[in-house]
């Protein structure tokens, strides 16, 4: 089983993905941040999008696979 190379290490009061740590280089992350890696092109098994409330979600890509999803 593939472990998540991000784990969310703290939630908004509304459950929202606030705070993540990369657990290859042990760096703790912002949302924005992890965000700007993405595009970059450093986490290429995860996406974002701006949800209805232009909010950034950062979301695991879809593989069927429990073990890597994020929180």
């Amino acid at each position: 089983m593939a472990k998540s190379r991000l784990i969310v290490t703290k939630e908004e009061d509304t459950g929202m993905n606030a705070q993540f740590k990369d657990t290859g280089t042990g760096e703790t992350l912002t949302r924005t941040e992890v965000a700007r890696r993405i595009d970059q092109g450093q986490y290429s098994n995860y996406h974002h999008y701006r949800d209805d409330n232009n909010r950034l979600v950062i979301r695991s890509n879809p593989d069927g696979k429990k073990s890597n999803n994020l929180g």
